[in-house]
């Protein structure tokens, strides 16, 4: 994967020491901008911990002298860290041209990645070991924030688990191939330990994670552009058989819901936006996954399945079901080589495509998968189920499936109709207000129906101030 040879210097400390003090300061300068003065935590967060970087790298020259040791550098230029990091850079411009709320979130996001370069310095170099000098740190804090950011009074813990990922990426590792490699995806590590925290202290109003979600769908074409710099992954890395198995386990467990329920699983669209990401740039590290065949698909099918039974999990627990796409990384990353090795045991030459592929190279046989994944998401698009225009989204679809009482179809009902009330759709409000007077798949409060019909007559829906006049609600 290396586009270049390694290049190892070495230097004085009284000039390398320049690289990691200059970054210090521009961490501390970030205090100094409009949007980090804008939170006092933010202040006081930024301004902390530039003191514990300086405190650090004291430590660090301290212990270099006491050890007569010139700190080195190896420049490592791997494609699959800059190609990562072009596709996260797209992501973030094209969803913040619709959602500004990423725009400023830039300033913060710099401040992660000067923070962790600083860090990692003084870290590798207390350890006797070389700065590694690559893009690789540019992935780790671009796809954490692509999922997952928390807000500025409590933005100190990006930093705890952004070091978290950083500190597991060299420390949970193993031989794998012949070489130490780590074994979890630094994001998705990090990511999971914050989720699980969250939901187990109930805190996760101090994240932006359910608005991440959300706003995720807003850009017009983001299915089409994350698909699109997927197959640049894919066809780089030959990683397309994992995005490809976890569509397929997605599409055929949520069809054989839909076959014993008569409703969708998500309602928003068959492979909701933020999973959709998740496929395409969190489970398709190419150090993380499998290496065979076999392996890549049987990885991808347990990551759909597991969103799917986190998403049940989570939603019975009344948790936040955002998080299902994250919990289960690390756990799947922990199968990689169990899963190889139960391929290679099974050694099926041609599995995917006859007889014919195992005369193929592996990058053609990937092209023949990217073919295959080419024609699913055109088709899966072109049949509206896959965006915007899912039938799902629809409350006309969940109020007849109400009226049959489907599973889950009145919460789903109630749910849609909440997010359609607030903002601003009259008749959405009268009939939420019904369902909550009925009673009927949520728990009956007349207090907050009447709360509703009245938004909805403010609103100006003429049969809600009808309806209103003779109607007073039960006192709770």
């Amino acid at each position: 994967m290396n586009s270049a040879q390694n290049i190892v210097r070495t230097f004085p400390l009284s000039r390398i020491v320049l690289l990691p003090a200059g970054l210090i300061a521009l961490f501390y300068l970030l205090v100094f901008t409009p949007r980090v003065q804008s939170n006092a935590v933010l202040v006081a967060t930024f301004t902390v911990l530039a003191v514990l970087l300086g405190l650090f790298l004291i430590i660090t020259l301290f212990v270099l002298l006491r050890r007569k040791e010139s700190p080195g550098i190896v420049a490592v230029v791997v494609r699959a860290h800059y190609v990562q990091m072009i596709m996260h850079l797209c992501i973030f411009a094209y969803w913040g041209w619709y959602w500004p709320q990423v725009y400023q979130q830039a300033i913060l996001i710099l401040g992660q990645l000067v923070f962790v370069h600083a860090f990692d310095i003084c870290f590798r170099w207390i350890q006797g070991k070389p700065w590694i000098m690559s893009f690789g740190r540019f992935p780790i804090i671009f796809s954490t924030n692509l999922f997952l950011w928390f807000r500025d009074d409590w933005f100190y813990l990006q930093f705890l688990m952004i070091t978290f990922g950083i500190l597991a990426k060299e420390y949970f590792t193993w031989v794998r191939d012949g070489r130490r490699t780590h074994i979890f995806n630094p994001s998705a590590i990090s990511l999971s330990v914050a989720s699980l925290l969250l939901i187990f202290t109930g805190n996760t109003e101090i994240s932006w994670g359910s608005e991440i979600s959300n706003m995720l769908n807003l850009p017009p074409y983001i299915y089409a552009e994350i698909f699109i710099l997927g197959l640049i992954v894919q066809f780089l890395f030959g990683v397309t058989l994992v995005t490809l198995a976890t569509a397929i386990s997605l599409f055929l467990f949520g069809f054989i819901y839909f076959q014993l329920t008569g409703v969708y699983f998500f309602y928003t669209s068959d492979i909701p936006i933020a999973v959709f990401l998740g496929l395409h740039l969190l489970v398709t590290d190419p150090v993380t996954s499998p290496k065979t065949n076999i392996g890549k698909f049987l990885f991808g099918l347990l990551y759909g399945l597991t969103v799917m039974l986190l998403f049940e999990i989570l939603e019975y627990f009344g948790a936040p079901t955002f998080y299902d796409k994250l919990l289960s990384v690390p756990l799947l990353n922990l199968s990689v080589l169990a899963l190889d090795r139960c391929a290679k045991k099974l050694d099926f030459s041609g599995w995917f495509a006859g007889e014919s592929a195992a005369r193929l190279s592996p990058q053609k046989l990937n092209l023949v998968f990217m073919a295959v994944w080419i024609a699913i998401f055109v088709a899966w698009s072109q049949s509206g189920h896959l965006g915007k225009s899912h039938p799902g989204r629809e409350s006309v679809f969940w109020e007849q499936a109400c009226e049959k009482d489907r599973r889950k179809a009145c919460k789903t009902l109630h749910d849609l109709l909440e997010t359609e009330c607030e903002n601003g759709n009259a008749p959405a409000c009268a009939r939420l207000g019904s369902l909550l007077r009925l009673g009927k798949g949520v728990p009956r409060d007349d207090y907050r129906a009447y709360e509703y019909v009245i938004r909805a007559c403010e609103l100006g829906f003429d049969e809600a101030c009808k309806h209103m006049r003779g109607y007073r609600p039960r006192l709770r």
